[in-house]
């Protein structure tokens, strides 16, 4: 779950243009601006130009963000320049567009944070647990030559859970090969529901010895085998520069960040699991 999607989501369903999944490949910026030029007062324009951000800013920001910069600037451009041509309710609906912009870029700003970890030292997050489930509290020394995948995730987050099979058959096939996997939380003020099989956010203020006992039904219902680390604050998220989950960040038997994935899908299991079978077999 992203907190930058929000405003997106709200342009999006300001131009009927559906909610958040990206649009098909094909989106052409240069053309989505060419034909907003020309037609500034056209909704059917201004839809193709939204979806053409979507694709090639948005969809990309976090992946390479230089480039999706570099499109941002254009259509940001295009957009100023639209608005001063555009009437009645086009021009109302570009104006809400330029106030989502800047959450736009900041989503670039991130997607930059992460790709400038990459390479690096992975920052050191032990210090910053407050509670462990699921397992034995670990060491400096349990992950010392060890594949580390960190999962960024939250109990509340559909996406989040459902990555949980790729995390469970990763523990399966890898664990013994020299894989860990840590999956980095947060106090939500969330009890289990026994039955509905679900966590569910209280009213009332939940300890978090009885949140803690949460997670472990919660980890227990989903059957996973990892450990759980309850972190303290908001600093390791942000030492990792998360800005969305899940995030799930690959680290290599040198304690090198190796790969940064945000969000669910196909797409981004393949990438999780292509670089852990790259990394198991051998130091990077």
């Amino acid at each position: 779950m992203n907190r930058f999607y929000l405003p997106l989501l709200a342009i999006a369903l300001l131009l009927g243009a559906g909610p958040l999944a990206l649009p098909a490949r094909g989106s052409d910026l240069n053309n989505a601006i060419a034909e907003l030029k020309k037609n500034p007062n056209d909704e059917s324009k201004l839809k193709a130009f939204w979806q053409a951000v979507m694709q090639e800013v948005v969809g990309i920001a976090r992946t390479d963000p230089d480039k999706a910069e570099e499109a941002f600037n254009k259509a940001n451009d295009a957009l100023k320049a639209a608005v001063e041509k555009a009437e009645g309710t086009n021009k109302a609906r570009m104006q809400q567009f330029q106030k989502v912009m800047p959450r736009v870029k900041s989503m670039i700003d991130a997607g930059r944070k992460l790709k400038e970890l990459v390479g690096k030292p992975a920052p050191p997050f032990l210090s910053k647990v407050d509670a462990w489930v699921n397992g034995e509290p670990l060491t400096e020394d349990d992950l010392k030559g060890k594949v580390v995948l960190l999962d960024f995730w939250a109990v509340w987050c559909g996406p989040c859970i459902s990555t949980f099979p790729h995390l469970r058959e990763w523990h399966e096939k890898y664990a013994d090969k020299g894989l860990v996997i840590v999956g980095l939380t947060h106090y939500y003020n969330y009890t289990w529901n026994e039955k509905a099989g679900r966590a569910s956010r209280s009213q009332a203020k939940v300890s978090h010895e009885d949140e803690q006992e949460m997670l472990k039904q919660f980890t227990k219902h989903h059957k996973l085998k990892h450990v759980i680390a309850v972190t303290k604050d908001n600093s390791v998220s942000e030492a990792y520069g998360v800005t969305g989950i899940p995030q799930v960040v690959v680290i290599d038997r040198d304690g090198k960040v190796r790969l940064i994935r945000v969000g669910s899908g196909p797409k981004n299991a393949h990438d999780v699991e292509e670089m852990i079978k790259k990394l198991i077999g051998g130091k990077a």
